[in-house]
């Protein structure tokens, strides 16, 4: 049961990524800032269409990577692993780099947007789903260790 459920919430934080991609590249000016100087100037612009394929393209690229190394390691089975851990795993996994993902992409949306914001508030969602993600990559750790118990 756990396993279905974590692999449909994976694939909604999929499907609520692209979204929120298309959300952010309407709303973000023609030139993206992508960081802020000594002065507090924004700085480093790159254009709206290669924020957004660059973006997705990443989002690609990880879920893709995710996705295959779960179906990889779970089909081939050659370390001795449960394929359910695995699975559960990776679909753990890319729901974290998913939630990491939006909250960036959010963050990009504030930061280029006409209003004035305090980004310290976005300091702490960005931090805690790094963590996230932290945790559960080391979390492959204990799984490679306890092999089939």
């Amino acid at each position: 049961m756990i396993f279905r459920t974590l692999g449909l919430m994976r694939g909604l934080s999929t499907v609520i990524l692209l979204f929120v991609l298309m959300y952010v590249y309407a709303n973000v000016p023609e030139n993206v800032a992508l960081s802020v100087d000594e002065s507090g100037l924004r700085g480093d612009y790159i254009s709206r269409p290669k924020f957004f394929f660059g973006a997705l393209a990443l989002a690609v690229v990880v879920n893709l990577v995710l996705y295959l190394f779960g179906q990889f390691v779970s089909k081939a089975n050659s370390y001795n692993l449960s394929s359910q851990r695995i699975k559960l795993w990776s679909d753990g996994l890319g729901l974290f780099v998913n939630l990491f993902f939006v909250i960036i992409l959010f963050f990009f949306n504030a930061f280029n947007g006409g209003e004035r914001f305090d980004f310290s508030y976005l300091s702490y969602p960005i931090y805690i789903s790094l963590g996230f993600v932290v945790v559960w990559a080391f979390a492959l750790i204990p799984i490679f260790i306890m092999r089939n118990r």
